[in-house]
């Protein structure tokens, strides 16, 4: 166990120095380091509170600390829990009774929302300034929402008008191209029977004596030739 306080004393040592440098975050790990390797190391309570103050003061609202948050009660808290609140917090954060780094500055954020808030004109014009400043971030939230669903919105149409005229473009390519290819072709192939290629090998190619319909083979079959005169 002796070894175990000396681990979590030098855990606490980095806590402190992490507090002096504002790493709120990595203090309470190493807070959190101690208390689980020797959960009676005195101070553990302390430090653990001074983080919670320090977090709070660092959640400005327009540059405004959260002393609410501070203090750690709820708005609409009562004045007796808030000043019930406030001695609890005193007695951890003294400096006469907390000697670790930071406790005084810590002290203070708690005794200055202390003053502002047991001050009920104080309270009130603090608490208006709030609310509008929330309503106010509300405002500002929802008309950036609308602001990107809007662009979102337009996004949408252009990139649906730009795959609209990708399709209608190919489309148009197929089109011209299958009008070339039926269209702008040579028709009349060697092997079309109706083509003018065809008719020329047909008819304009000298005449065989093969063939049935040729002079030639009249001659061979009936021995005259039309063009002889008969004595």
């Amino acid at each position: 166990m002796e070894c175990n306080k000396e681990e979590a004393t030098r855990a606490m040592s980095i806590a402190e120095k992490k507090l002096t440098e504002k790493d709120y975050n990595g203090a309470k790990k190493f807070v959190s380091k101690a208390q689980s390797l020797y959960p009676n190391l005195d101070g553990l309570r302390q430090v653990l509170t001074m983080i919670d103050v320090f977090v709070s003061a660092s959640n400005q609202n327009n540059n405004e600390s959260d002393l609410y948050g501070i203090l750690g009660v709820d708005p609409l808290a009562d004045d007796v829990t808030v000043k019930k609140h406030y001695k609890k917090l005193a007695l951890l954060l003294h400096p006469d009774k907390n000697k670790f780094l930071g406790a005084k500055e810590a002290f203070e954020l708690v005794l200055d929302a202390w003053c502002l808030l047991s001050d009920h004109s104080k309270r009130k014009s603090y608490d208006q300034q709030r609310k509008y400043k929330e309503e106010q971030q509300k405002r500002d939230a929802d008309a950036n929402q609308e602001e990107e669903k809007i662009k979102r919105w337009f996004d949408e149409l252009r990139e649906a008008e730009r795959r609209f005229k990708n399709g209608m473009r190919r489309e148009n390519e197929n089109s011209t191209a299958e009008a070339e290819r039926l269209f702008k072709r040579r028709v009349f192939t060697t092997g079309n029977a109706n083509s003018t290629s065809e008719a020329e090998r047909l008819f304009r190619k000298p005449m065989k004596a093969e063939d049935a319909n040729s002079t030639s083979e009249a001659e061979r079959l009936f021995g005259w030739r039309p063009w002889r005169c008969v004595n």
